[in-house]
């Protein structure tokens, strides 16, 4: 499951265990993904997921609703699918992450109860544009009961499944997709080797054919995808000499520049490990000596800011100055809607230079107010981001190789480079050393060589840019609490009205000092950001009261059987919950009774706006006399739909308890 939605998710009592309405709708969500290789891992990008209701007898449901999905996985005929066709429930796109959410409808007749899941494959990602051998094929996946999570009316449940290799790649020969994957890596301690060239032959009879080649990322890894007609042609059409299946495999390594690194013999590709390979091979390349410089000028990565968070700033966030609401986009319902707040993680790509030059490069964000009520772009005037605003923040690392080093553990080190890390020089032996902030400019380190004694290698390999204290964006609003009182409006007697802020974030770049260097590096063009404080809220006071304290949201309940100092008197004529939760962002509010013997009991919550709700929870379906004497609780859930773009926060969540 996705950790930061499994922040927001709070245990509830399974809906069937005592509500006596069930819920809606079922949303069942997710990531998939498939195994080329032990720990090469691609989503199922573009394929999508098949619920169907189970045709078997329950007895055979339950046995492969406990199996284990390695167990149940098989490729259906044409003939199999469509006799499934009238049991289908719903189906969704899997997205460029493997991500997924599906919504069924309890008008279907579904409850919650178990359902077998199919993955659909029109293609396979990466997949060369060649006619393909096979048409789509859908695969069983597993038989699922999932276990809900009540959220008012609806019911969540997650499923992550990672497909085993050689069943993946089974499906991956279907589409006739060949695979060549591994890493590269250089010296006695095979350190990983970016940024390098690999690119892949096949040895034939009259002619050697080239495969493809890929850049190493940051991990030295590589892979390389081609189709048969790629290997399997000569260069006489009629003439094809080829018996075996698979390529024989030999690969060159350069420079981005092309400068060769290693280059292998055709020979090499008729020995056992390299010849006739599957669709699916594995081949880790090794170097002598790791490169010396910084890679080739035209391959340099251009420094952009794309991304808050997990949200890309075109397709992740509503920012469309005119027509969006700033807020985030998302196919999981979860994470979607949710305005910004607190610390936000800025993303891009970050390079040393300026683009195609050898300028060492320094940049800086900045930030506008959209005025109240406006969507006029152009009228925005940006500011620097203050540089106390942002945290420290990792932007890579500077390695450092020492094979002269007597301690094995010494020959490849590396150290931290930080934005704004602690103060001061570094200690003695301390792993980070601190990025230099000149003028408010953030330069890019320009250590370019990995020997220890020339000073290392900068890696730019976390992605983040800064992160940044939206906080500091502006002065927002601070909602007085102390005389608020559980059932009462929050936006009354005077107190301040909280809103979302609409901002414009962007990044600058230049060469070091030089002012009409200046240029643009990515932006959002509007973003909604809330970070109201509560103060002064006092929960639960007529049943051990907390002391006053400060929050994002404000949710109080109270009993108003026991006002006045009657906390402990029993209840047994009337219930009489009253509650407040408000917050600008206010999602799902949910209320009910529990503890006893009974199963929980809900609540109804009245909405009389969709950001301050307020008055009296009533019964949903039973009366106060179902409750047999005991002690119960009444709780009260608030969901607060925002995101720092990596991190949601937890339900908001107060209660008070009372004897029947």
């Amino acid at each position: 499951m996705d950790q930061s939605f499994a922040g927001t998710e709070r245990a509830v009592t399974d809906y069937r265990r005592g509500a006596t309405s069930g819920p809606t709708s079922f949303i069942l969500q997710g990531r998939l993904e498939g195994l080329l290789g032990p720990d090469f891992p691609e989503p199922l990008a573009g394929a999508r997921v098949r619920l169907y209701r189970p045709t078997d007898v329950p007895e055979v449901t339950a046995a492969r609703a406990a199996a284990l999905p390695k167990d149940t996985l098989a490729v259906l005929t044409d003939e199999q699918v469509a006799a499934k066709a009238g049991n289908l429930l719903a189906e969704g796109l899997l997205d460029e992450d493997g991500r997924f959410a599906i919504t069924i409808s309890a008008d279907r007749g579904y409850g919650g109860a178990a359902f077998e899941i199919d993955v659909y494959c029109g293609t396979v990602p990466h997949l060369p544009p060649r006619p393909r051998p096979h048409g789509p094929v859908q695969f069983a996946l597993t038989t699922l009961q999932p276990r809900w999570r009540v959220r008012e009316e609806t019911a969540i449940a997650a499923f992550d499944y990672t497909v085993p290799a050689r069943f993946w790649c089974g499906i991956r020969t279907l589409f006739g997709g060949w695979t060549v994957y591994g890493t590269v890596s250089a010296g006695a301690l095979n350190t990983p080797v970016p940024n390098v060239r690999v690119r892949a032959f096949d040895v034939d009879w009259l002619q050697n054919d080239a495969l493809g080649s890929d850049l190493t990322n940051g991990a030295g890894r590589y892979r390389i995808d081609y189709a048969t007609d790629d290997f399997t042609p000569t260069i006489f059409p009629f003439l094809q000499i080829e018996f075996v299946s698979g390529p024989d495999l030999y690969f060159r390594v350069e420079t981005a520049g092309g400068t060769a690194l290693l280059t292998e013999p055709p020979s090499r590709g008729r020995a056992a490990d390299r010849e006739n390979v599957g669709h699916c091979k594995r081949v880790d390349l090794h170097l002598d000596d790791a490169p010396t410089d910084g890679g080739d000028l035209d391959q340099q990565p251009i420094t952009s800011f794309f991304q808050v968070g997990r949200y890309q700033a075109t397709t992740g966030i509503d920012s469309d100055p005119l027509t969006g609401n700033g807020r985030t986009l998302h196919v999981n319902p979860a994470l979607a809607d949710r305005a910004f707040f607190a610390t936000l993680p800025l993303r891009g790509v970050l390079g040393q230079h300026m683009p195609f030059t050898t300028d060492p490069l320094e940049y800086r964000f900045e930030f506008a107010e959209y005025a109240l009520g406006s969507t006029n772009e152009a009228a925005l005037s940006f500011a620097p981001v203050p540089i106390a605003a942002i945290g420290e923040t990792q932007i890579g690392v500077i390695q450092l190789f020492d094979p002269s080093a007597l301690d094995p553990d010494d020959i490849l080190t590396e150290l931290r480079v930080l934005v704004n890390g602690p103060p001061g020089p570094p200690p003695p032996n301390a792993d980070y050393v601190n990025a230099d902030i000149v003028g408010g400019w953030i330069r890019v380190p320009q250590n370019n060589n990995i020997n220890k004694a020339s000073g290392g290698l900068f890696v730019a390999n976390t992605g983040l840019l800064a992160n940044v204290a939206s906080t500091a964006l502006a002065t927002f609003e601070t909602i007085d609490c102390s005389a608020l009182q559980a059932g009462d409006a929050a936006q009354s007697e005077g107190r301040t009205v909280p809103r979302e802020h609409f901002f414009a974030i962007r990044m600058r770049v230049r060469r070091w000092a030089v002012a009409p260097s200046e240029i643009a590096a990515g932006r959002v063009r509007r973003m909604a950001i809330s970070n109201p404080t509560y103060t002064n809220i006092t929960r639960h006071p007529e049943w051990s009261p907390t002391p006053a304290f400060s929050d994002i949201a404000v949710t109080v309940v109270d009993l108003a059987e026991l006002s006045g100092g009657a906390g402990c008197t029993p209840i047994n004529a009337t219930l009489t919950p009253q509650f407040t939760a408000a917050h600008p962002n206010l999602g799902a509010v949910s209320m009910w009774v529990e503890g006893g013997p009974t199963p929980a009991k809900p609540l109804n919550v009245p909405n009389p706006s969709p950001d301050d709700r307020f008055g009296t929870a009533t019964p949903n379906g039973w009366v106060l006399t179902d409750l047999a004497p005991c002690s119960y609780l009444v709780q009260l859930f608030a969901e607060v739909r925002v995101t720092t773009g990596e991190a949601e926060p937890s339900d908001r969540h107060d209660y008070i308890g009372f004897c029947r």
